[in-house]
């Protein structure tokens, strides 16, 4: 008896325990430890032994660029530079000095970067010491609310950004096309040359109060560390501080114009000509399992597209990547010879594609495709390095998303991806080509056998063809 009543509570108990769901939030990783105290001061913290007696900390504010308007623009990135110019505690050069004298290397070990929706400042420290972590945890506290922002050492810095602006590349010819017609398109971080010799003292300090406040600001510390001494530290050094927000903060969307937007470039240096279509769409952001299940989805299908376009030959490629802000680009990309020839492969892979579309795919081909997708769908690996780690908390931090490393989570999502139907690929591959009408970018490269390119026109038929 005693053996039975066992039996049925361990069934009952089994019962209870919920089964993942589409609607479930995406649990963080095993041991992660994350908290915000009253202040509004944001918390992450995780222990990893690779490298072991290192840690990688991080100083994460969600205001960037795109924050700025036209009194002050480039302040966000000229205050990044401000910060390791000195503060209260650490006047002068002692603040990169008292990094170095821990080991740490000024721009390897000891950087920060500025972009359209964040500021992060990043270094490594050894933990073999706690007054390390002290240190660490002072220079963040200075850089929320003690950096020095004197009228000389503002201009003194001045030149330094100007110099840094004057041998700057985006690095893509065509960035002015891909990055739309929003607040993204008023210009890089840095500002102009006008820009930076306009930025005041002041300028700074109004910027630093609005935006530089604990609502916005979170901690991340990954790397050979006690967690719970590690938050009872940043409760202490961060506690007292007075709460502080910024009510005016919003995100801001990126804009395309309606239609089709052309851009060419001339290389003299390629044999073949290309043609790169990009459809603009809305990104996935994987808080949710179903939200993680649909941007999975969204690569099994770009995997099955160029299955069935490799397998026709003499198609283009097509992809899907992460742009800017809330937009990924969703790409066909064909290079050939000569103009009419990339044209033949960019317009069969469109007949191609709402031919799929329509009929979706056959169940041998997306079974072939689903079973390869899955062989490489593996549970992630965290005993990845801290400083990975803690790229991937960055996007938990801007965008509330998050790998799924449970692997009661990652079980279903496999098994849920191995149920995809062709109907669920064509939904998706619908809802692309219903973008496309909206709004197309079109960037062509020629070359000096090649010199004519396309006009708008020409991709808009090209497409509706």
């Amino acid at each position: 008896e005693s053996l039975t009543t066992t039996l049925t509570a361990l069934l009952l108990t089994t019962a209870l325990v919920a089964q993942p769901s589409l609607e479930d939030k995406i649990l963080p990783p095993a041991g992660m430890v994350s908290g915000q105290l009253d202040n509004g001061l944001s918390y992450m913290l995780m222990h990893n032994a690779s490298p072991s007696d290192m840690v990688e900390c991080r100083l994460i504010f969600r205001a960037g660029s795109v924050l700025e308007d036209s009194t002050n623009r480039g302040a966000a990135h000229f205050l990044e530079h401000m910060a390791f110019g000195g503060t209260r505690h650490f006047p002068g050069h002692k603040l990169v000095d008292c990094l170095e004298s821990m080991g740490a290397q000024y721009g390897i070990g000891i950087n920060a970067y500025t972009g359209y929706d964040r500021t992060i400042y990043m270094f490594t420290i050894p933990s073999e010491k706690q007054s390390y972590l002290d240190d660490a945890l002072l220079i963040m506290k200075d850089w929320l609310t003690d950096m020095e922002l004197s009228e000389d050492k503002v201009e003194a810095e001045k030149g330094i950004i100007i110099e840094e602006l004057r041998g700057y590349d985006t690095g893509d010819a065509f960035y002015d096309l891909k990055i739309g017609i929003g607040r993204y398109s008023r210009g890089i971080p840095l500002g102009t040359e006008n820009d930076i010799r306009k930025i005041s003292s002041r300028t700074l300090k109004d910027f630093h109060d609005k935006w530089y406040t604990l609502s916005q600001a979170t901690i991340v510390l990954v790397g050979d560390i006690d967690t719970a001494e590690t938050e009872k530290l940043i409760r202490r050094r961060f506690g007292r501080l007075k709460k502080t927000e910024s009510p005016e903060y919003q995100e801001y969307p990126n804009l395309y114009a309606k239609g089709v937007t052309y851009a060419e470039v001339c290389d003299i240096l390629r044999r073949q000509m290309s043609l790169e279509l990009m459809i603009p769409h809305q990104s996935i952001v994987s808080a949710t399992l179903e939200e993680y299940l649909q941007a999975n989805r969204m690569k099994l299908l770009v995997r099955a597209l160029n299955h069935r376009l490799g397998k026709i030959g003499g198609m283009a490629d097509v992809s899907n990547n992460w742009y800017l802000a809330d937009k990924d680009h969703f790409c066909i990309s064909a290079s050939d010879s000569d103009k009419e020839a990339v044209a033949a492969k960019i317009s069969r892979t469109i007949a191609e594609l709402n031919h799929i579309a329509s009929e979706g795919f056959f169940d041998a081909e997306l079974e072939e495709v689903k079973a390869d997708f899955l062989t490489s769908f593996r549970l992630p690996e965290w005993t990845l390095n801290s400083e990975t780690i803690c790229e991937d908390i960055e996007d938990s931090v801007l965008f509330d998303e998050w790998t799924v490393t449970d692997p009661e989570q990652f079980a279903y999502i496999r098994e849920m991806l191995g149920k995809t139907t062709s109907e669920d690929l064509q939904s998706i591959l619908q809802s692309l080509l219903g973008d496309a009408q909206e709004s197309l970018l079109a960037a062509c490269r020629t070359n000096s056998s090649s010199p004519r390119g396309f006009s708008s026109e020409e991709i808009h038929k090209l497409w509706m063809d």
